[in-house]
């Protein structure tokens, strides 16, 4: 009877322990794929914002946003003129830095930061 009582018992810890196991490869399948998406998102909406014109006129400097969003995701972008000369003109020198953050509800998931330059700046 003890050793019956002794095997149940460890068999209970083994499956105790298994399903915790599970549980935590299940929760960083979710985490991975929760980043893969948030990394994508973010690289595809700083790619539309580089191929977009450069805007040298609105202040701060507004970009469009990608329409096509998944449900409970958000993209935002900011963009920053930067004046690289120190010169206290309120231009950009046409440098802009581009920050796209990507948050699934409350979270922030990822932060991208670039730089935009005008090519057609001539100082």
């Amino acid at each position: 009877m003890v050793e019956v009582l002794i095997a149940l018992a460890l068999t209970g810890v083994t499956v105790v322990c298994f399903l915790a196991a599970l549980t935590m490869v299940s929760k960083s399948t979710i985490t991975a794929d929760e980043h893969s998406t948030a990394n994508s998102l973010a690289f595809s909406q700083m790619e539309y914002i580089l191929g977009q014109g450069y805007d040298d006129t609105a202040s701060p400097p507004q970009y469009v946003l990608l329409s096509d969003i998944p449900d409970g995701w958000s993209v935002n972008a900011i963009a920053e003129r930067l004046d690289p000369e120190n010169d206290g003109i309120d231009d950009d020198d046409g440098i802009q830095e581009i920050r796209v953050m990507v948050s699934r509800g409350d979270k922030q998931i990822v932060a991208l930061t670039t730089r935009k330059v005008n090519t057609a700046y001539v100082p």
